[in-house]
């Protein structure tokens, strides 16, 4: 099974070095490709310039934040069909209700994302949502 996934493209975009590390070892394992990015700017250059078929992004980066770069990925033709996961701290409830605030304070919505993952993470959580993605895009 782990040939299988093989020539499947995974860009980790995580700025705490273990959980990168982490991520991707549990990916590479399961016979994944990934690309790992610690800040949004090369995290964006390398999407671009690789197209992965999946996007494992931490929303609390350095800089612009995972959301903003979460919505560069959904404005860019190239990227825009790009399935992503996005891991957080924050509960997946409590970050819906946060983004709905901001929504409609700035008036511009976030898009809903593929997957949402709590950390700490359960690594079987993290595959099943992963392989799940991998069979609705093959």
């Amino acid at each position: 099974m782990e040939g299988r996934w093989r020539h499947i493209k995974v860009l980790v975009i995580e700025d705490e070095p273990d959980m990168s590390i982490f991520l991707s070892n549990l990916l590479s394992s399961n016979g994944y490709t990934t690309i790992r990015a610690y800040t949004p700017d090369e995290a964006f250059a390398i999407a671009v310039d690789l197209l992965p078929e999946i996007i494992i992004l931490d929303v609390m980066l350095p800089a612009e934040g995972g959301i903003e770069l979460f919505r560069r990925f959904r404005d860019d033709p190239k990227l825009c069909g790009v399935p992503v996961v996005l891991i957080s701290a924050v509960g997946k409830k409590i970050f819906c209700h946060y983004q709905k605030c901001q929504n409609l304070k700035f008036g511009r919505r976030v898009p809903d994302p593929e997957g949402y993952l709590q950390k700490p993470l359960e690594a079987e959580e993290l595959l099943l949502i992963v392989h799940k993605l991998c069979r609705c895009g093959a």
